[in-house]
């Protein structure tokens, strides 16, 4: 009976389903990983996705980019597996991708630039390579 117990805990902590509706596989995704509050899934995963959230209103282009970005964002996260220790690294390089992959140069340039100001807003207190990658990505992409 223990064992079954166990075996059914682990296996409904890996459920976590990646979804472009809300910020909730973020939450899944501690629970899952125990990374804590500084760990990349509470930290930026899912403060970033709801703070993206109240962006919704701007225009229908830059709704379906936001949700394609967010499922295409927590896919990655689920299918890569990231240990707490690298999540934060490889998950920028996920950003970049799921970001070109949505259609990020496809929004007009109104929306890019609000796209820019809430990105380089949250990352004050991010680590280095982060706002390094951000930077980087936001100058050259589109060009």
């Amino acid at each position: 009976m223990l064992l079954l117990t166990l075996f059914l805990s682990v296996s409904f902590a890996s459920e976590c389903v990646p979804n472009n509706t809300d910020c909730s596989f973020y939450l899944c995704l501690e629970k899952e990983k125990k990374c804590g509050y500084r760990g990349f899934p509470l930290r930026y995963g899912y403060r970033f996705c709801q703070y993206f959230e109240g962006m919704e209103t701007y225009s229908e282009k830059l709704n379906t980019w936001l949700s394609d970005t967010r499922i295409c964002l927590q896919e990655k996260l689920k299918a890569n597996d990231y240990s707490c220790q690298y999540m934060f690294y490889n998950s920028i390089q996920d950003h970049v991708s799921c970001y070109e992959d949505s259609g990020y140069c496809a929004l007009d340039k109104g929306e890019r630039r609000i796209v820019r100001r809430k990105i380089l807003r949250e990352l004050l207190d991010a680590p280095i390579y982060i706002v390094k990658n951000a930077v980087t990505f936001l100058r050259k992409a589109c060009r």
